[in-house]
């Protein structure tokens, strides 16, 4: 379900919200406690196993739910954008359209998580390689199941998506 991520965003900046305030002096402001719970049951139900509350916890998760799929991280994919003796992956951001209207990667296809895989490998070609990402790494990794099953040769999911790309300022 596309709520997954961003409640597993709005449960992790729960959590952190009082340390980030004594770290920089100011307030947080985050989701109510109650708003929060009801969306982690939400997602809870939506999915087999629950999804984590953290970062390392989400990194954990993602690995069991989707095993088959290869993952990159941010600070690797930010080297192989930098290399000029290597062909750049396509970048494809799977998030909805008003969260590629905030912000996206320069570069990137941008595409609607429920965009046929297929589809989309014949505007980008299968085996070129293609880096997924969405918000936290959620539905990047099941669109990136999908275009492996769709043929894609060389897909990966950005570990952290975009969230971890800015948080480190990239």
């Amino acid at each position: 379900p596309d709520c997954d991520a961003i409640a597993l965003a709005q449960f992790s900046l729960a959590r952190a919200a009082p340390a980030v305030e004594r770290a920089v002096g100011i307030p947080v402001l985050t989701t109510p406690g109650s708003a929060v719970r009801a969306i982690r049951e939400r997602v809870e139900r939506a999915v087999r196993s629950p999804p984590p509350v953290d970062v390392a916890g989400l990194a954990s998760w993602l690995a069991r739910k989707y095993p088959d799929v290869a993952a990159i991280d941010v600070p690797a994919l930010a080297r192989w954008l930098g290399d000029r003796s290597r062909a750049a992956p396509v970048l494809i951001d799977v998030r909805a359209a008003n969260e590629q209207a905030v912000s996206t990667l320069p570069g990137a296809l941008c595409v609607a998580p429920a965009d046929e895989p297929a589809e989309v490998l014949r505007r980008v070609g299968a085996a070129r390689p293609i880096v997924a990402y969405c918000a936290v790494g959620v539905r990047s990794a099941k669109f990136a199941r999908a275009l492996a099953a769709a043929g894609a040769t060389n897909v990966q999911s950005l570990r952290g998506g975009i969230f971890e790309w800015a948080n480190r300022g990239l």
